[in-house]
This record gives C-alpha cells, structure tokens and sequence, in this order.
C-alpha cells in the first residue's frame, strides 16, 4: 500500500470521526484530488463507510451511500482530466461533497468554523462581517386563528389549554405541538380554525381525529374543530407533511388553495404523503410515502403509489416521478435542505423562507446544486457551503442576501 493510500485511510478515519484538524482537511482534499489514487483505496474507502454508516446522526444509509458515490466517481474522474479547468471544476465539487459531509457528521455545525482555515476566510460572506448581520435559523412559530377571528400567537404563549371552542378544547403540549381535545356533545355548527406558519417558522398539529401535520414555512393548514359527516377535509397553502389516522369509513381529503385555483385535491384513506404547492414554486408536488392518493386536478385524476411523486401546474402535462426521492420530499421536517440538481432559484427560495430572507441577484445564474445542509445553523453558514462550490457568492445586507455570480 502506497505512502499516499495509508495517509489517506487515517485522514478518512478521523474525518469519519469529526476528529479532523483544518489541515488535516485540506491534506485530505489534497490527496482526493491526486491523479495516482489507486483503484485498491475505493474498496478501502468504501468498508471504512460501511462501518461508519450508522454515524453519530443516524443518517438515512441512501445518504451516506450517495455522498460516497460522489466522491469516489471524482476520484476515478481524476486520471481523465482533459483541461486545466476541468479539475479545478472537480475540486471545487469535491470539496462541496467534503463539507456537506462534515456538516452532516458535525450535527448541524460546520467543524471547520471551530478551527478556522486561513483559504476560507476570504470569501464574500466573511469579508462582509456576515456575523454583525447574521440570521437565526427558524423555529417552531405559528399562529392559530379561531373560529371567532381570535389570533394566539403559539410560540409565545405557554403550554396547555390555550383555548375552548364549545366543547373543544385547545391545546399546546410542551413537544411544541397543537393537539385537540374534544368532550360530550359537539354541537350542530362546525368551527374552523387555521394554524398559520410565517416566513422563519414551522409548526405540528395533532387534528381531532388523530391525524398528525407537520407545517411547513409560510403555509397554512384549515381545519374543523371536530370532523362530522362522511368524510374529513382540510385545506392548505404552502407544504405540509401528513401522516393520516386510518379510518377506511370516512376518507380524508386536502384541499390544495392556490390562486390561480389550480390546486387541486388530494384524497385518502390512511397514508404518508407531502404537498408542496408554494404559489412561487411553478409545480405542485404530491409525493407518496405510503398508502395510497388519489389526486384530482383540473387535468383529470391521478392514483399514486408509494414512491411516486405527482407534479403538475396550471399549464402544461402533469406527470408521474417513479422511484421519487422522498429523502429530498420531506428533508424539511427532518431539519434539512436536501438539493438535488437544483437549480439557485429553486435553492434561493428553500433558505429565503426558513431565514424569512429577500433574495437579489446580481445577474442571471445557470448553475445546480447537489447536497444536504442542517437548516439549523445560522444563514451565513449556509451561504458559505454554497460559495465553497466556486459557482457563486454571496452578500449580505441587512434582511437582504445578493446573489453574485
């Protein structure tokens, strides 16, 4: 084994740990960068993986197991590189995947701000005292409006009964979640409340029926205080995450509120699912976990199966996304960006809404983005991941971040 192959496998041992010093690191970028790495270390790396798969975070094995591919295939890409800016492309994408990793295995913090590196401290979101102008990542924040127009403003108000509407009972648990507790007669007239998430914000809601949802930033869930009749309806803006309570008697129906009235309307019996319909995104996106989803839109009807993703607009063919990416679906009720081949707009928007954000461009930029960042470190940590990709920086000022290509 070479003098490099040893170096390398003790540098990947401490980086697994979270043990690994700033110039450890850039020695261990180094040597993923050499053209003379040997198709023997690939197998090395790969049973070093192997037994670290189930690290400190518990991360999902497809995770680990695509962040690995990526960097072996740029470690193989190495001896064929046919120009100069062909590997300084290569490296800046190894480092990417190096430092989505790092922030993965550091639970949510990016080891090398602990032990600054003189290379990263040069870039556009440092340079401008980004720490004086920092944003706090979100957190659990809502407002519930009841059935009488009264607005509680959950995360300053204290945990259980917060209100009674007839004979519903309102309450805060001290999980940060919203649950109901219904008593005796229900009376004839049903109420409605809505749960309202700002920019910045999220919040999980326990319905009446035992329905869990989880809300996205600015979004919305409309809901009865009790569920009557034949069937249990809901309706929502923005995203939501719903793990429904089985009743196969009275199916549970999500009414999808855009403003074009192109929603939608998804309905089920007892299943796992995500809606994604942001009035700025240009697809609403239903994707299944489990069970089963039939979905009507102004196109037709759509039944999904697990692992499909349905997406469709007011314009244009819906279609079907076999074998979707439901890591990707769902990465923000798990405390995560996940970006697969996302372009920045599409980047732009996920952190403009957790960090309640306004976003400028300089100038038009056809880049994408592959990786998966903790949404709980502050913006600027974030914007230095992206910048790290070489594509692009970044500017602060004030609620404002500029996009520089």
């Amino acid at each position: 084994m070479s003098q490099n192959t040893l170096r390398l496998n003790t540098l990947f041992k401490l980086y697994l740990d979270n043990s690994i010093s700033a110039e450890d690191y850039k020695e261990l970028l180094e040597l993923l960068d050499v053209s003379t790495i040997s198709q023997s270390l690939s197998s090395e790396l790969r049973e070093l993986w192997t037994q670290s798969s189930h690290g400190p975070i518990g991360l999902p094995p497809k995770v680990w197991d695509d962040r690995l591919n990526f960097l072996l295939q740029q470690m193989d890409a190495g001896p064929n590189a046919a120009a100069p800016i062909e590997k300084i492309s290569k490296w800046y994408r190894v480092r990417w995947a190096a430092a989505i990793l790092l922030i993965l295995l550091s639970s949510g913090t990016y080891y090398l701000l602990k032990k600054p590196e003189p290379s990263l401290s040069t870039n556009a979101v440092t340079k401008n005292n980004v720490v004086a102008k920092d944003r706090r990542p979100g957190g659990n924040k809502a407002v519930l409006t009841l059935a009488d127009g009264t607005s509680i403003v959950l995360d300053s108000s204290a945990n259980g009964t917060i209100a009674s509407q007839g004979n519903t009972k309102v309450i805060k648990l001290n999980t940060g979640e919203l649950a109901y507790n219904s008593a005796g007669n229900v009376g004839k007239e049903t109420l409605f409340n809505t749960l309202s998430t700002p920019r910045g914000g999220q919040y999980q809601l326990r319905l009446p029926d035992g329905t869990m949802v989880w809300l996205n930033s600015a979004s919305s869930l409309r809901y009865p205080t009790v569920f009557k009749g034949a069937e249990r309806k809901v309706e929502i803006t923005g995203e939501a995450y719903f793990e429904v309570a089985k009743n196969p008697a009275r199916p549970f129906k999500v009414k999808i509120n855009l403003s074009s009235g192109e929603g939608g309307e998804v309905e089920v019996l007892g299943t796992h699912f995500n809606i994604k319909a942001f009035e700025d995104e240009a697809m609403v996106r239903t994707t299944l976990l489990e069970g089963s989803v039939k979905v009507n839109y102004s196109a037709g009807t759509t039944t999904i199966k697990p692992g499909q993703q349905l997406q469709y607009s007011n314009t244009g063919q819906p279609r079907i996304i076999n074998n979707a990416d439901v890591e990707e679906a769902i990465a923000w009720k798990e405390g995560r960006f996940y970006f697969e081949d996302a372009d920045i707009g599409y980047v732009m928007r996920q952190i403009a809404r957790w960090y309640n954000i306004e976003v400028e461009y300089k100038s038009a930029i056809d880049k994408h983005f592959d990786g998966v960042i903790s949404k709980n470190v502050s913006v600027s940590k974030v914007l230095q991941m992206l910048e790290m990709t070489g594509e692009v920086k970044f500017k602060i000022e004030g609620d404002r971040v500029v996009v520089i290509p």
